[in-house]
């Protein structure tokens, strides 16, 4: 499968990319935790130790 990807040009653009790529990757990040299967203080010390890195 070939896929053809368009990059922003402009600088803000590609910032703003950058963005909302994190703000997904944090809400998948968010889900994996909230469905492990481990008590409710486990993930909140997960989501702590991965929020200060």
């Amino acid at each position: 499968m070939n896929a053809i990807v368009h990059y922003p040009t402009d600088k803000q653009d590609f910032k703003l990319l950058h963005k909302k790529v994190a703000i997904e990757h944090a809400k998948f990040v968010v889900n994996y935790i909230s469905k492990l299967n481990c008590s409710e203080n486990k993930k909140l010390e997960l989501l702590k130790k991965i929020s200060t890195r």
